[in-house]
């Protein structure tokens, strides 16, 4: 067990996912890698808020369609940049059992294959990325254009993807992998 106080998980850098069950950190402040179980958590609430979310859309949209200004549009777009902002943050900080972090140790040969694996992840979590970023942008511009609260809350779903990517630091990953490869 890690007990050097509490370890903000959006601090460590992320080097490889096992599945569902852990991922594999990096602690630059400690130089130690740790291991982090994810939480047992159902998608179903995941969906839930999804499908909650297009539920409130259809009945915004009678209440929001009338007003048709640019600017308010770019204010509603800013302000639900912010709360998908925190909603991400929350979720990602959530997601692991920060109270049972433990440190691991693996010889160099096993952490290569583990930095292999991440670079995979970290390929396929930017090309995803790259993907909901586009998409994003062009639902917002939807929106902008339409006033349709429906195309505002997909957009924030879409935008979503992004977001957590950021938190787990995709540069100073890259960077890292890089490093245990070699």
């Amino acid at each position: 067990m890690h007990n050097e106080g509490a370890i903000m998980v959006e601090k460590l850098i992320p080097i490889y996912r096992e599945e569902e069950l852990y991922t594999l950190f990096y602690d630059e402040k400690n130089d130690k890698i740790l291991k982090i179980p994810h939480t047992k958590r159902s998608l179903s609430a995941y969906y839930s808020l999804i499908f909650g979310l297009i539920v409130l859309s259809a009945l915004l949209d009678p209440l929001y369609l009338p007003i048709q200004n640019p600017l308010f549009n770019l204010i509603s777009l800013f302000i639900s940049l912010v709360i998908v902002y925190f909603i991400t943050k929350s979720f990602y900080s959530r997601y692991y059992e920060q109270d049972n972090i433990r440190d691991v140790w693996f010889d160099q040969e096993e952490m290569k294959v583990r930095a292999k694996k991440g670079q995979k992840q970290l390929n396929i979590e930017l090309g995803a990325a790259i993907v909901f970023f586009l998409v994003s942008i062009f639902i917002f511009i939807i929106f902008i254009a339409s006033s349709e609260v429906r195309a505002l809350f997909v957009s924030m779903v879409c935008a979503a993807p992004v977001f957590i990517l950021f938190y787990m630091k995709p540069l100073k990953r890259r960077k890292l992998l890089k490093k245990l490869r070699d």
